[in-house]
């Protein structure tokens, strides 16, 4: 999945900078292939990380809107992370990872 180039240069524009304010950690550039799958196991669809923190994530999708609330990241081999959508984009959506 490649990002959208007048996508990505309006994202890094006007939401970018909105984003920084609430972050609680420094994140980092890390694209990846990951699977977005639901509470079940059962995978939802593949997506891409960009950004990646201690407490979150952004990730690429295709369909955002469609994405249960929490659902587990998984990333190469077996490493997965549990995630709460806390906004959504147009082709991305930003998590945390709750500490429960």
């Amino acid at each position: 999945m490649r990002p959208v180039p007048e996508l990505w240069a309006a994202y890094e524009r006007d939401v970018r900078p909105m984003r920084a304010i609430n972050r609680k950690g420094m994140r980092h550039r890390l694209t990846l292939p990951a699977t977005i799958c639901a509470n079940n196991g059962q995978p939802v669809c593949d997506c891409r990380t960009w950004d990646w923190s201690e407490q979150g994530a952004r990730l690429e999708v295709a369909a955002p809107l469609d994405l249960p609330e929490t659902f587990n990241l998984t990333l190469s081999g077996d490493e997965s992370r549990r995630c709460t959508i806390v906004w959504r984009s147009e082709h991305c959506v930003g998590v945390v990872f709750p500490s429960d």
